[in-house]
């Protein structure tokens, strides 16, 4: 077992012997982990070697502990006549400085010993360490001990070489992509051969950090194409040798990151890791689209792989605010009563027949118009459209282009800043005006009720069912039993209902809220990647605030619902809705899985 830094005690209440000593000791970065020189009592060295040369042990230094489980060999010593014997005692561990050492509580039986420092033993550097323990292990005496130390006196260290062919046993691991998750995180995609019982250990290394990396951990992907090429040849038949796993607190400044393997012959290789190459959204695009996870595999990789890396990576691409350039088509709105802002990203046409709509239904007079565009690349072809779209249909409106793709939060957030209306309406660009004094009824709502924190239309599909009207959140089995927000009589005829009904959830495709609440609340929270779950986030704000939410069955708007976005291949998106489903959940409901978790209830 790997050391750790710990305070936990293994001494016990029986008595300890007299205290012997330790006369030098040291890192060896080779064997990963500490040596010690010194001595012991005869009859501890014979209750370890019926435990084949093995115990525990709590190592005590100036400024930490660690513990774990310990190699011991022993050597005879002329000066300790028949006082003890000598010990060289190994603990596997990172070498992260913890000043000077001062105790050793060592259990190899029944009666725990204690190894004092003595004061003028020095810390040796591993090539003088070694250099000073090779003769004492080679005449020491032979037992299973003085062959796994010496076995680890004589492995050679990271040099910056992939030396995972010379080891004896086949063992073959690639990292096809390094991803970095700030500050100091690191996603590995890769895939890892070995035949069953031959590898002791996978670290990841980087200065003085080591973790552990046990691929079955992570996200296990099937790789046949690994198999077909590699695997075979040499007996290995498991397609599932894949994987995607997430290293925390691994990256330390400029240091190399390698993976080191360690064979049951006590053999290492290594293998260099990539330099992340990835950042923002391409980032998380590559880690999403690398796996597909269904049911009982859902919840353990958002937990360990997906929800940390991603969290990270989405808040750091977060602090990189874009450049806002502004456009104004016609004549600004004085003192708007209401601002509509509508994000635009993949289907820009979509503008066109809003702003015809809109225009051919009048009804928003006293409002202003805010265009958001989030996708950077269709920045020419949105200024051509908007001159055209304001010579044919004469109503004034803003464009807002982003210097970088942000998502649907920060796209609207940035809208919201720039409103200067009473009230606000989050409005998506493929829905589209059915009743004609539709804004006003809706900001009408509002102002009739001080209780009412935010209320949308009932929102119907081009053949005139049911798209939107309120949402429950429900578990998926199939997604591993997250809440997802259900669409209450989703495809249905509408019901003989009128007025203002009640919900827990309305949908952000259409929502009317106070400016002045909007930006209390902060808007739509930007932890959410890219789109999803932000509108039930902010509803469950509102009603924290003891405001309801309505959806007025009186006011019909058009909704053909996700059209506006961009319908790319590849299993980031479905990934990446998991991954805010998780957020969503543990932010309101509890971790999934939990007795809390379990729950759907607001």
């Amino acid at each position: 077992m790997t050391a750790r830094v710990a305070a936990s005690k293994l001494g016990s209440s029986a008595p300890r012997q007299a205290p012997t000593y330790i006369d030098f000791y040291g890192y060896h970065p080779a064997a990963d982990g500490w040596l010690f020189c010194g001595w012991i009592p005869l009859a501890a060295l014979r209750a370890a070697q019926q435990m084949d040369c093995h115990g525990t042990a709590r190592v005590s230094f100036e400024d930490g502990e660690l513990t774990g489980n310990i190699v011991l060999a022993g050597f005879e010593r002329d000066d300790l006549a028949n006082r003890g014997i000598g010990v060289v005692l190994f603990l596997a561990s990172s070498g992260r400085p913890l000043g000077r050492l001062v105790t050793i509580d060592l259990r190899v039986g029944p009666t725990p010993h204690r190894l004092l420092a003595v004061d003028s033993a020095p810390q040796l550097r591993d090539a003088e360490l070694a250099s000073r323990l090779r003769p004492i292990l080679t005449g020491a005496i032979r037992d299973k001990g003085r062959i796994e130390l010496l076995a680890l006196l004589s492995r050679r260290g990271y040099s910056g070489e992939d030396t995972l062919d010379r080891l004896t046993d086949f063992v073959q691991l690639d990292v096809e992509e390094a991803v970095l998750c700030p500050p100091d995180g690191l996603v590995l995609i890769g895939w890892h051969l070995a035949a069953p019982g031959t590898v002791a250990s996978i670290r990841v290394r980087c200065g003085v950090n080591t973790a552990e990396l046990r691929p079955p951990d992570g996200i296990v992907v099937e790789r046949s194409d690994i198999i077909a090429t590699t695997g075979e040849a040499r007996g290995v038949t498991d397609p599932f040798c894949g994987f995607v796993a997430y290293v925390p607190n691994i990256v330390a400044g400029d240091e190399p990151v390698y993976i080191q393997v360690e064979t049951q012959r006590r053999e290492i290789g290594f293998k260099n890791v990539p330099a992340a190459r990835l950042r923002g959204m391409p980032a998380m695009r590559r880690i999403l689209d690398a796996f597909d996870l269904q049911y009982d595999e859902v919840v353990p990789a958002l937990r360990g792989v997906v929800a940390p890396a991603i969290g990270r990576l989405n808040h750091a691409r977060m602090q990189d605010r874009p450049t806002v350039t502004e456009l104004a088509f016609g004549p600004p709105v004085a003192a708007p009563h209401i601002s509509i802002i509508v994000p635009l990203y993949g289907r820009i046409d979509f503008m066109e027949y809003q702003i015809g709509l809109l225009a051919a239904q009048g009804g928003t007079a006293g409002a202003e118009l805010i265009y958001v565009l989030d996708d950077p690349p269709k920045r020419r072809e949105l200024h051509v459209l908007a001159e055209s779209l304001h010579l044919r249909f004469d109503l004034p409106f803003r464009l807002l282009v982003l210097s970088d793709n942000m998502g649907f939060a920060p796209a609207t957030n940035i809208g919201l800043a720039h409103a200067g209306g009473t009230f606000v309406c989050f409005l998506n660009s493929d829905v589209f005006p059915g009743t004609p004094d539709w804004i006003a009824r809706l900001v009408a709502r509002l102002e009739a009720d001080q209780e009412l924190g935010a209320v949308g239309p009932l929102l119907l599909f081009e053949n005139g069912s049911v798209q939107h009207e309120g949402m429950a959140m429900e578990p998926i089995p199939a997604l591993g039993g997250l809440l997802f927000p259900r669409h209450a009589r989703k495809g249905w005829r509408p019901r003989a209902v009128s007025g203002l009904v009640r919900e827990a959830f309305i949908t952000g495709a259409c929502m009317v809220m106070r400016r002045a609440l909007a930006e209390e609340l902060g808007g739509f929270d930007e932890a959410y990647a890219v789109g999803d779950f932000e509108d039930t986030d902010l509803c469950l704000k509102i009603a924290r605030r003891g405001l309801a939410c309505a959806v007025d069955h009186d006011v019909r708007l058009y909704h053909l619902e996700r059209k506006s976005q961009d319908a790319s291949g590849g299993w980031w998106r479905r990934n990446l809705t998991l991954y805010n489903a998780w957020l969503h959940q543990c932010r309101w409901f509890g971790e999934p899985g939990t007795a809390q978790g379990a729950s759907g209830d607001a």
